[in-house]
């Protein structure tokens, strides 16, 4: 079902509650509707959790939005992968203005975590968390305390999250913790190193403390730990649309400057760090009546950063 199937749906008088779409009292559809970057960005709203991977070679963010689009009544929970080269738009659930309240926005967004992916099971359709594709940082943006307390619960019930073992992670991040490009050096030679030793028939050299899902969320909501690793997923994404290793290569490749714009619009300041000053440049959405291009402000705050 596309997203003008719905919309036709819902303005034909049919009242939203008794659209088939819903599964169940959670307002999560049966199936995602697929939508188009376009019509996230003729929307509105406000970014509820963001969670990404620093990649040096391809960052990807993930995140769950409070949408409000246009002609539509009431709130729509969307869902978006932004990736140079991986993008996914879909809508999620539906609920009315009246039904509205952060208890009922956590219980809609808890059952998306419990069902992490959405479509047929013939089909890639849309993973919210995949083993192969941890997240490296992890955000709450959305500023209320009962939506704020449910979200650990929520992640507890995710099957990926449950069921991972932590340890590697864990260490790793704790070993190199602020400095995400040494990190990412060290995997990779890991990664690397691993690969050689199962050809060889050799035995992991590694042998970590174990580690669940409770200390990697203590590590995530590190600030030492979240700046450095978002600053270094901006300065990944503007590398690679400078050197064109993905910008110039794959057609639908999305630019940070598009990333910034999308951003903007769901009003999620994705560097902005209340201890450090650096961030105060960077990012600060909403502020005044007439803005700058984000992607300059944040190209002109990269560069003092890294210039030193």
């Amino acid at each position: 079902m596309s997203l003008k199937v719905y919309e036709e749906r819902l303005t034909s008088g049919t009242p939203a509650k008794k659209l088939e779409q819903y599964a169940d009292e959670t307002r999560i559809f049966q199936e995602p509707v697929p939508a188009t970057d376009k019509e996230f960005l003729s929307s509105e709203g406000e970014l509820l959790i963001a969670w990404g991977t620093f990649n040096p070679n391809s960052p990807t963010l993930f995140t769950l939005l409070l949408m409000r689009m246009a002609g539509l009544p009431g709130r729509f929970l969307g869902y978006a992968v932004l990736g140079q080269s991986l993008q996914q738009r879909c809508v999620l659930g539906h609920i009315t203005d009246e039904d509205f309240n952060p208890q009922r926005l956590a219980s809609m967004v808890s059952a998306v975590f419990l069902h992490n992916h959405f479509g047929r099971e013939d089909e890639d359709g849309y993973w919210l968390i995949h083993e192969e594709c941890l997240p490296t940082f992890f955000d709450v943006a959305y500023e209320d305390s009962v939506f704020k307390e449910a979200v650990p619960k929520m992640l507890a019930s995710n099957p990926v999250l449950a069921a991972y073992d932590f340890s590697e992670e864990v260490a790793s991040l704790s070993k190199y913790l602020g400095k995400p490009w040494d990190r990412a050096r060290y995997e990779i030679t890991d990664c690397l190193a691993s690969i050689l030793r199962e050809k060889q028939g050799k035995p992991s050299t590694h042998k970590h403390p174990p580690a669940g899902l409770t200390d990697w969320l203590k590590i995530m909501n590190k600030e030492e730990h979240k700046f450095p690793e978002k600053l270094a997923f901006a300065r990944a994404w503007m590398e690679s649309d400078r050197s064109g290793s993905l910008g110039g290569v794959v057609p639908y490749s999305y630019s940070f400057e598009r990333l910034s714009d999308f951003l903007f619009r769901y009003k999620y300041p994705l560097l902005f760090s209340k201890s450090l000053s650096p961030a105060e440049m960077l990012l600060t959405a909403g502020s005044g009546s007439v803005r700058r291009s984000l992607f300059d402000r944040i190209r002109d705050a990269l560069k003092k950063l890294f210039s030193a």
